[in-house]
């Protein structure tokens, strides 16, 4: 290869293509690494609110819980009635019978109503 050009050598038809070949590796590197940081926090800062919330429930149920043992409270639930009447139940696949309260409070918890 002694002589040829090094853009030859490269697999490049001329210098001008090897040169806009690393400017676009140099450029366009960062902007990847930047996009994906960026799409890996949101992730990562989603995450992090989704547990800050399962905490925040956990420690009210903790809370209600001590609460209903100390004789201090107690809490009910309720179906709401509004959407055995609007037919949601019906759309979701409760058409002859309701189930469990625990199986709708899991699948529907806005369905439920704790006074």
């Amino acid at each position: 290869y002694q002589g040829a050009d090094p853009a030859d050598v490269m697999g490049f038809g001329n210098l001008n293509h090897l040169v806009n070949a690393m400017i676009a590796v140099v450029f366009g590197l960062p902007i990847l690494l930047l996009a994906y940081l960026t799409y890996t926090g949101s992730i990562e800062a989603k995450r992090q609110r989704e547990q800050e919330r399962v905490l925040e429930e956990t420690n009210r149920a903790l809370a209600d819980a001590a609460l209903e043992m100390e004789g201090e409270q107690c809490t009910f639930l309720f179906l709401d009635a509004d959407v055995i009447r609007s037919g949601l139940c019906d759309e979701v696949g409760y058409k002859t019978t309701l189930p469990r309260l625990q199986e709708i409070e899991a699948a529907h918890p806005e369905w439920i109503k704790r006074r």
